[in-house]
């Protein structure tokens, strides 16, 4: 699991950056004083607000042995013999043209190491079979595109997997892993598995490097900042200089 600073649209240079502050200034109080004690949606909010976590693989199996029970320990992308089709098309006017675009859809499933499977597309049954005798658990279903209708092809039927349908993962093109865009009232599961990996303590430790960050713009502003800005500014560098170092003597305590 990776960590990173949740800093878009935050400019904390340029234009008018008081309700960007006013925010900043609330959720660091609130991350400092009240995150240990806090129910697990207000974590998941806290966490949120600040940091984006990119999952591996490996991290969304561990959260499904987790939900489940299970004891999976690798994955797997089965292509299948249901297929959709969609109509395409480009240009304007004279231009205008469109065509079917044919897409067969592919179970990409937590397993285990040592299962054997086939290179070949699979019956919906045959994938229900295996889900039945826990042989794999879907973790998401994808799109992949194919030249043509295949002769054995089958329509589309529902099959439960672990993103959307427990937790919704995404990965975007940029991201090295997925992101969380939708944890479905599955707030402690995830809170409790970001805490296994990263303390609150080293969560407290980025944060007060971010903190130093909107400090060090304030200083690059302060010529053309407005009053307000000035003051929530100085209000970050309070938190800055005492409001952390006042959370590790108590740690020390």
């Amino acid at each position: 699991m990776e960590l990173y600073i949740n800093s878009v649209d935050r400019n904390y240079k340029y234009g008018n950056v008081s309700k960007i502050l006013e925010h900043e200034t609330e959720f660091l109080n609130r991350f400092i004083n009240d995150y240990e004690v806090a129910p697990y949606e207000v974590k998941m909010q806290l966490l949120d607000y600040f940091f984006e976590f990119r999952f591996s693989k490996e991290d969304i199996i561990n959260l499904m042995n987790i939900h489940y029970g299970s004891h999976y320990d690798t994955s797997v992308k089965l292509p299948t013999k249901m297929e959709l089709s969609d109509v395409a098309s480009e240009g304007h006017g004279r231009d205008f043209s469109y065509w079917t675009e044919f897409y067969r859809i592919v179970v990409d499933a937590a397993t285990n190491k040592g299962v054997e499977f086939e290179d070949r597309s699979y019956s919906y049954e045959e994938i229900k079979r295996l889900i039945d005798e826990g042989i794999i658990s879907p973790i998401r279903l994808k799109l992949e595109k194919i030249r043509e209708k295949s002769e054995d092809r089958e329509e589309y039927h529902e099959i439960l997997t672990f993103n959307p349908d427990v937790i919704y993962f995404d990965k975007p093109s940029w991201a090295s892993g997925y992101t969380i865009e939708n944890p479905n009232g599955h707030e402690r599961l995830i809170v409790d598995y970001i805490e296994s990996q990263k303390s609150y303590k080293e969560l407290l430790k980025e944060l007060k490097e971010y903190t130093k960050y909107i400090v060090e713009c304030g200083k690059e502003k302060s010529a053309s900042a407005t009053k307000k800005e000035q003051k929530l500014f100085s209000k970050v560098k309070t938190i800055y200089d005492t409001d952390f170092k006042k959370k590790k003597s108590k740690k020390k305590s």
